[in-house]
């Protein structure tokens, strides 16, 4: 149900004309999930073996065709026709490393707006819980900013970048390889950025 709310959405509502799309497919059973993966427009990749997050990804980016990526949940659901093109407005730029969206929970309160070193420990998500329609703290949330990391959850970096820093550490699983992928991108110079209208 979630992978088809994602997948409908985004091509239901994309504005963004060129683009493809890999599911990557650890082991799915369901016959559902399966007829959804098989719809026009949608490639699925299996990756079997134990769920490890980086190493799907990283399977993903090896099969795909584009000059940028975006890393994106199967949970998320698409609301703003124009999120690639602001995504991209910002990853075009050379001195960009990853770009995040606004992340809205299903009661319109902020899921994610940007990460943050040492906030609630390791790291975590700024602005959390509040409404979608405020500023934020002096204008955070509804400004595009520098970040010291963005999820994975909906990330937009180019392909050559992401290559060459690398990819996805696959020593992290199912946790902080996005964080830590930001931060080797930050480390080379380049910003992490959050984008309000995405």
């Amino acid at each position: 149900e979630m992978l088809d709310k994602c997948l409908t959405s985004i091509q239901a509502l994309s504005t963004y004309p060129n683009y493809q799309i890999i599911c990557a497919d650890n082991d799915t059973t369901d016959p559902k999930a399966l007829e959804v993966m098989r719809r026009p427009g949608v490639e699925r990749l299996p990756c079997p073996g134990k769920f490890n997050f980086s190493r799907v990804n990283n399977l993903a980016v090896t099969y795909s065709s584009g000059d940028y990526l975006v890393f994106l949940n199967n949970d998320i659901e698409v609301i703003s026709p124009g999120w690639m093109e602001e995504l991209l407005y910002y990853a075009e730029q050379p001195d960009a490393g990853a770009v995040g969206a606004l992340l809205l929970f299903p009661n319109r309160t902020v899921q994610h707006a940007g990460i943050v070193l040492g906030f609630r420990g390791t790291a975590d998500h700024v602005l959390r819980g509040h409404p979608a329609d405020s500023d934020g703290y002096a204008g955070t949330q509804a400004c595009a900013r520098e970040v010291s990391a963005v999820t994975a959850a909906c990330m937009m970096v180019r392909r050559e970048t992401f290559l060459e820093a690398g990819g996805l550490d696959e020593h992290f699983f199912t946790a902080y390889q996005d964080v830590d992928f930001c931060l080797r991108l930050r480390s080379r110079g380049l910003r992490n950025i959050y984008a309000p209208r995405a």
